[in-house]
């Protein structure tokens, strides 16, 4: 949500995450509350791995534990 008093120098970027949107009051989602909604989905097995090696990049970790990781973490 931007709010504008008219100058660039009291503009304000309020940013809002939650995994529980269901949760909300709805008085928080009512139209014109924020501008952008962005849906962020859970990453798929393959992108996993991806932010595994690089997180673990110059770590010794077994390909198989981090297979195991995955698995475990599928639903972070």
């Amino acid at each position: 949500m931007v709010f504008k008093s008219g100058d660039n120098e009291n503009t304000f970027i309020v940013i809002v995450a939650t995994n529980r949107v269901e949760a909300l009051d709805y008085a928080l989602l009512r139209p014109g509350r924020f501008n952008y909604v962005v849906n962020i989905l859970l990453p798929d097995l393959k992108a996993q791995k991806a932010i595994l090696e690089l997180f673990a990049k110059g770590k010794n970790i077994a390909d198989a534990a981090s297979r195991k990781k995955r698995k475990r973490n599928y639903c972070y």
